[in-house]
């Protein structure tokens, strides 16, 4: 695991994180790039990564 501590978080909190991170970098909410069968891939995919959701959601959002 890396330096920054990956805290478990349900997937409320990892829409919420997701979404404002979006809105930040593109102006648009996550539901204006994907439907939520994908935002859940993407929270099982954040769930077995091993880095913590706030530089899981930046690098998804910079890359729309």
């Amino acid at each position: 695991m890396s330096n920054e501590e990956k805290n478990p978080i349900d997937l409320s909190e990892f829409l919420s994180i997701l979404g404002n991170e979006f809105m930040l970098c593109t102006g648009y909410g996550i539901y204006a790039f994907f439907s939520y069968q994908t935002l859940y891939k993407l929270y099982e995919q954040y769930a077995t990564a091993e880095i913590p959701v706030e530089r899981f959601a930046r690098t998804l959002a910079k890359k729309h």
